[in-house]
């Protein structure tokens, strides 16, 4: 699954990022991805297919999780699968669990609120970052679910990632639903520059069966986030 040689791996780093590493603005560089909210659902909302978690009593939330049905009035549950058997197949998958809607949140994505922390620089940052994660979201009973950058995760293998794909203008655009499938390794090109690979999450599921499953994506470690 990841067998990708180096030199494949520096051909597709130099067609994700280009040259993009170089240009006027480094915002594509600083801006985190957007964060990951967790919303209790309610009758009427549409999450078929949506990612959700299912709150464990005295264990906290379960994730990787997909919801298969919408929470109705005179219905008491929804329909849950794990992702595992919702890739494998989305139209039927097996295993499907009935979980009391008031115990499943969907998953949002919000602006990361960049406003309520110092500059990285700022001996506060720590702290006030180690708060953010603490306190419940606006809408939510949960902390938001904070980007991290792949060279501060404390795991990689298996994490669901952000792939950031910036452009030579400086502008950029953010591909979620990939798994990591490497740590940080050096390049071939350059020892001093930090990949990680990464497939999509369909790949990711389905490569321990499917010997067709494509092989891994190398790009530069600046360019993913783990959420």
């Amino acid at each position: 699954m990841t067998g990708v040689s180096d030199d494949e791996m520096d051909i597709e780093f130099q067609a994700v990022v280009g040259d993009a590493a170089v240009g006027d603005g480094e915002a594509w560089l600083t801006t985190p991805p957007w964060a990951i909210r967790y919303r209790p659902v309610k009758p009427g909302d549409w999450i078929t297919g949506a990612r959700i978690v299912v709150e464990v009593r005295g264990v906290g939330l379960r994730s990787d999780l997909r919801a298969l049905s919408n929470p109705r009035p005179g219905l008491s549950t929804v329909e849950v699968a794990s992702e595992l058997n919702w890739y494998r197949n989305p139209a039927a998958p097996i295993e499907i669990g009935d979980v009391a809607w008031e115990k499943v949140m969907v998953e949002e994505e919000v602006p990361y609120p960049a406003d309520l922390l110092p500059a990285e620089i700022d001996a506060t940052y720590e702290e006030a970052l180690r708060l953010l994660r603490r306190t419940p979201a606006d809408g939510s009973p949960w902390p938001l679910r904070l980007p991290t950058r792949a060279q501060y995760a404390d795991s990689l293998v298996g994490r669901r990632v952000v792939v950031r794909l910036p452009s030579p203008d400086g502008t950029w655009r953010d591909i979620r639903n990939h798994r990591a499938v490497s740590p940080i390794v050096p390049s071939q090109r350059d020892p001093n520059e930090q990949m990680v690979r990464f497939l999509d999450e369909a790949s990711w599921y389905s490569g321990w069966a499917d010997p067709t499953t494509p092989m891994a994506t190398g790009t530069e470690a600046v360019c993913v986030w783990v959420v």
